[in-house]
């Protein structure tokens, strides 16, 4: 997986990249400070994981970083890693990887299941688009699952479970989740015989000190070991962050298309609510003829699907959204839906329609569908009993 170190390439954390010894990532220039401006703190305490590399100078650079002019953003990536970080260390607790890997998302997204880098890496763990489907996430019109704050973290955990079983090393996986599992097998390759070296110092050093793996890993390493030391404990780097609600739901399993809008009012909340446990579906909606999983507040569970249970299908959703493609005029798009360019109007008032453009994105009333389906039902029994009026006899 060829990646950007997005924790330090897009601007959710931009600033937490000083300018100093910089390295192109993405059209952005990031890099370590210079040791020189930075102000003297006490050298880091050893831990469990990533952490016992405390004194290397890379890692001293990201700590000095982050509790200095980055504290802002590590303040508020760590308040907002308490929404996710219990899930998160269960599920790789599972797999027995080192407990600081679960702090990944600190340098990848800032714990933010939307965030988007620019090379389009998405979601909490910055998947982008091939492993993220080699792991099994879903990714087309209707829904990325890379969005899915609780299976993204499943399919992270079995990415870096079969990294670490390849290489070995916690750093070694790290490397290879941000460039690649080849780019760090071809720098082992390239690795000299150094029988003197530091006894259990981690290759990863050797390989970023020998130049043998590109500057960004170099440095995506090195902050991700700062990170997780602090995240460890943040009280003895001076940080008290805020905490926010960790992640608890019920879930409701459907079977076609329900609105997220309708969820949210068998639910009593607001529509922010259910959009926030469910960022994975794009169109606000469940995909067709699929078996979805709607997560919901904690306690809803049995008034949502009592409520679901009762409302015809016609009721479960009120919108499909439709993106057009070239060459599609609203005759057409009316035509495939089986309502009236006047629904589709009604439905998109802002919306320029006597000219659509590719990519523009329309409202489909879902009620308008359901009215037609039940004329074209009633069309074809009306036909039917015709039929029998004058073959009685006709076999149905």
């Amino acid at each position: 997986m060829v990646r950007k170190f997005p924790a330090l390439a897009f601007g959710l954390v931009l600033t937490l990249a000083p300018r100093a010894l910089t390295a192109q990532a993405g059209g952005i220039s990031i890099g370590l400070p210079d040791p020189a401006t930075l102000p003297v703190v006490a050298p880091p305490p050893d831990s469990a994981g990533l952490g016992l590399q405390g004194h290397n100078a890379r890692v001293r650079r990201f700590l000095e970083y982050y509790q200095g002019r980055g504290r802002p953003h590590m303040t508020e990536m760590l308040a907002r890693s308490t929404r996710y970080q219990a899930m998160i260390s269960q599920r790789f607790e599972a797999e027995s990887l080192p407990a600081d890997l679960a702090y990944m998302p600190l340098i990848e997204s800032g714990y933010a299941p939307g965030a988007v880098s620019p090379s389009d890496a998405v979601g909490l763990w910055q998947f982008v688009r091939p492993t993220a489907r080699e792991y099994g996430l879903r990714i087309d019109s209707w829904v990325d699952e890379r969005r899915d704050p609780v299976l993204a973290t499943d399919a992270a955990a079995r990415h870096l479970r079969d990294l670490h079983k390849r290489f070995g090393s916690p750093y070694l996986a790290a490397a290879a989740y941000n460039a690649g599992a080849a780019a760090v097998a071809r720098g082992l390759e390239r690795l000299p015989a150094h029988p003197g070296h530091i006894a259990g110092r981690d290759p990863f050093f050797r390989l970023a000190d020998g130049n043998l793996l590109g500057g960004e890993t170099r440095d995506y390493v090195p902050a991700l070991a700062a990170a997780s030391m602090i995240a460890n404990a943040p009280a003895r780097y001076g940080f008290k962050p805020g905490r926010e609600p960790p992640l608890e739901y019920d879930s409701l399993m459907v079977t076609d298309v329900t609105g997220l809008d309708v969820i949210a009012e068998l639910a009593q909340v607001g529509p922010g609510a259910i959009r926030e446990l469910n960022p994975q579906y794009l169109r606000q909606v469940t995909p067709p003829a699929t078996l979805s999983v709607i997560r919901l507040p904690k306690g809803v569970g049995a008034r949502v699907l009592a409520g679901y249970d009762s409302l015809p299908p016609g009721e479960r959703v009120r919108y499909l959204e439709h993106e057009v493609a070239r060459g599609e005029r609203l005759a057409s798009i009316a035509a495939r839906y089986r309502v009236t360019e006047a629904d589709i109007r009604a439905a998109n008032p802002t919306a320029s329609l006597h000219r659509l453009r590719p990519g523009t994105r329309l409202l489909i009333p879902a009620a308008a569908i359901a009215q037609a389906e039940a004329a074209r039902v009633a069309s074809r029994r009306a036909s039917e009993a015709l039929i029998a009026d004058y073959h009685p006899n006709l076999d149905p």
